[in-house]
């Protein structure tokens, strides 16, 4: 056989492999998709069985969270309760409140004991009317007996005679019964009025507790307002240290202020008694600059030592001292006034005191407060230089001296004797109109006196507010007084409603003790009428138709045991069938437990038969691959040695002629099956033809595409 036939041969035995090989890996990847289409739906239904079992143990869970909570709650609900309880029996209202309600409980059970003594009555009476109508009956029926037997014996007379006086006895009995039931019911009506009585006095109990309770809660609103008062008036404390320290500041810089003003005016005076008198009486003209001294003003020693005599000016000054000092006495004298005034009206005095010191606060701007030795601080003596007047250098404080009352009075008391201490003045009126610099001084004051009328506002605006404070303290003060008279009132209230508690309570008592003789009264009578009873049973019982009634009683009571014991067997019956229906259904359970075990186990299986399944089919995967591709290096090695030898330029030795290649293959044709063979040359051509580049693409391209399935059944049972 030629190698070339061979060759195709064999590559069509391989052909023929591969295409089974195909099949067969087709149907297993059929196979493989069906078992994950089942792993996927065993591992969904077990999913939600799990879900619903993850839900089912929440849902427990949270019941038995629910449980605890409700049972946690319930116990606090129960301790508070029990809390509230000793809290309110231990207050007054609540031992007040629980002392009534002992009471109303005894006064309802006095009127049930009342109502059931009131049935009881009433049944006797009817029992009473039932045994005078069966007397009627005997009577009668003796009469006719009597007269049937015509009094022929003389033991019937004898019973007639003792039963006309039981009869007797009974009639007297009734009617003592019947004295007694119409003063039981005058008791009884007596009791109901107690009873109306008690429901009236509980009703303004309750009244008088609602009045309490509002009571109560207008003393809590009061003791609110107290407290807001209080903290108020503590405020107000803090307000009046706090002006009390600036007042105590103020006086100590008035009196600073006021020494610095001595301090001055005796250095004018020393001045004055140093400078020798004026001839011609002539303002001096302005000097110039000492070396001592060159730019700056002129000190009160250099100022002495200039020959200098008081003028006209200095006289009217003095007497503008004087008038000021009088002024200053008038204020002191108020202000010691003033003084005596309430501790409320601290701050309007601090306020008078800061209006008295605003002027000498303007002026101590300016200079004021310091010694004439120093060169910067005695502006009036610059002014001496400067050929303005011709009189002592003064500062510009005015009313700088006024640091206290006492202070005050004890300047106004010397002001005679020391006119040099109140040098301060307007400088409009300390200068006269002969110098130009007389009206700068005067601009000067005036807008002194606008900065302290501008400084005076704010102290008549502190002034203002704290009247209007004090007015709210009064206000609050009222509101005091009457959340006291109001509480008098509640404390009244109290003691009369405990006075009426009281009250009630006796005569709760009263009625009780009212109700124990009627109590004792009712059970005599209960004791007569069963006494009655008695005698009317020893009369009834030779009667036929209580024996009838007692049979049938009997009878009935028979049937009735009988019917209850029938009840009781069904029910008995029907335990039963529940009992065993309850053992049904755990049974059922039990079993659906066991199947949900059994489905749990074979979900298991599946899934460990499914792996190994997956990992067989992963196997044989893996080796129909490698079959394959050893298929496909098998393939292309006869392609290429088929190409190797229909290129070659010169035949093998042992090649055979191309007539009896085609004698072999004419016979290797009569020999196949011509089915096959036309299937071949549809699939690969000609039996002499070699595989085109369009066939060998078209293989590689099913080789590709059968990979890809293989990949693609790979991940899906991943």
């Amino acid at each position: 056989m030629p190698s070339s036939l061979r060759q195709r041969l064999q590559q069509a035995d391989d052909w023929e492999q591969m295409n089974k090989l195909e099949r067969w890996a087709k149907l297993a990847d059929e196979k493989c998709i069906n078992m994950t289409r089942v792993n996927r739906q065993l591992r969904t239904a077990l999913e939600c069985s799990d879900k619903e079992l993850a839900g089912f143990r929440l849902k427990a869970s949270k019941m038995s969270e629910l449980l605890a909570v409700a049972e946690a709650e319930r116990k606090r609900a129960e301790e508070y309760a029990q809390k509230l309880e000793v809290k309110f029996a231990l207050s007054n209202k609540g031992a007040a409140l629980l002392k009534s309600a002992a009471l109303q409980q005894e006064l309802s059970a006095a009127q049930v004991e009342l109502q059931s003594l009131r049935a009881e009555v009433t049944d006797k009476a009817a029992e009473h009317k039932s045994l005078q109508t069966e007397v009627t009956q005997l009577r009668e029926a003796l009469s006719l007996q009597s007269r049937q037997l015509g009094l022929e014996d003389y033991e019937p007379l004898l019973d007639l005679s003792r039963t006309k006086h039981e009869l007797q006895r009974a009639t007297q009995n009734s009617e003592a019964l019947a004295r007694q039931l119409k003063l039981s019911k005058q008791a009884t009506a007596v009791a109901e009025a107690g009873a109306q009585q008690a429901v009236g006095l509980q009703e303004q109990l309750a009244l008088a507790n609602s009045h309490m309770a509002s009571l109560e809660g207008r003393l809590r609103s009061a003791e609110l307002d107290k407290v807001a008062l209080l903290e108020f008036v503590q405020e107000l404390q803090e307000a009046k240290e706090q002006w009390q320290a600036e007042l105590a500041a103020a006086c100590r810089q008035a009196a600073e202020r006021q020494a610095d003003v001595e301090r001055m005016a005796a250095a004018l005076q020393a001045s004055q008694a140093e400078r020798p008198p004026h001839a011609s009486g002539s303002h001096p003209l302005r000097q110039p600059a000492s070396p001592s001294c060159p730019e700056g003003p002129i000190t009160s020693g250099q100022a002495a030592q200039l020959d200098v005599q008081p003028s006209h000016s200095e006289l009217e000054l003095r007497q503008q001292v004087a008038q000021l000092q009088g002024e200053l006495h008038l204020k002191s004298a108020e202000l010691a006034a003033t003084s005596s005034i309430q501790e409320e009206l601290v701050n309007v005095l601090s306020a008078r005191l800061h209006l008295h010191c605003l002027p000498g606060a303007v002026g101590g701007g300016r200079g004021a407060g310091t010694m004439p030795d120093t060169e910067a601080s005695c502006p009036e003596a610059s002014h001496q230089t400067e050929g303005v007047g011709q009189g002592p250098p003064s500062t510009s404080d005015s009313n700088g001296s006024c640091a206290d009352p006492n202070h005050q009075n004890r300047e106004g008391s010397t002001q005679g004797s020391t006119p040099h201490r109140h040098t301060e003045t307007p400088h409009e009126d300390r200068i006269g109109g002969a110098a130009p610099a007389s009206g700068l001084r005067g601009k000067e004051w005036a807008g002194a006196r606008a900065e302290a009328s501008g400084l005076r506002s704010p102290c008549l605006s502190k002034q203002e507010a704290f009247q209007a404070i004090c007015a709210q303290v009064k206000a609050l003060l009222d509101q005091l007084q009457d959340l006291r008279a109001s509480m008098c009132r509640v404390e009244e209230i109290r003691r009369k409603l405990v006075a009426q508690n009281q009250d009630l309570s006796a005569q709760v008592r009263q009625l009780t003790d009212e109700l124990a003789p009627l109590r004792a009264h009712n059970q005599e009578l209960a004791h007569q009428v069963v006494s009655l009873e008695q005698c009317c049973e020893e009369a009834v019982s030779k009667a036929e138709e209580c024996t009838q009634q007692l049979h049938e009683t009997q009878a009935a009571a028979s049937t009735a045991d009988h019917d209850h014991s029938e009840r009781l067997q069904q029910a008995l019956d029907a335990n039963v069938e529940l009992e065993g229906c309850l053992a049904r259904t755990e049974a059922q359970e039990r079993a659906l437990q066991r199947q949900v075990a059994d489905l749990q186990q074979q979900v298991a299986a599946l899934t460990q038969q499914l792996q190994a399944s997956q990992q067989a089919h992963a196997a044989k995967q893996q080796t129909r691959e490698l079959e394959i591709h050893k298929l496909r290096r098998r393939l292309a090695a006869t392609g290429n040695n088929a190409a190797a030898g229909g290129a070659s330029p010169g035949s093998p030795p042992n090649a055979a002629s191309p007539p009896q290649q085609q004698a072999a293959l004419g016979d290797t044709k009569q020999r196949r099956d011509p089915a096959f063979e036309s299937r071949n040359e549809s699939r690969y051509g000609a039996p002499g033809s070699r595989p085109t580049s369009r066939q060998s693409s078209r293989r590689s391209l099913r080789a590709n595409l059968v990979d890809d399935d293989i990949d693609s059944a790979d991940d899906d049972d991943v």
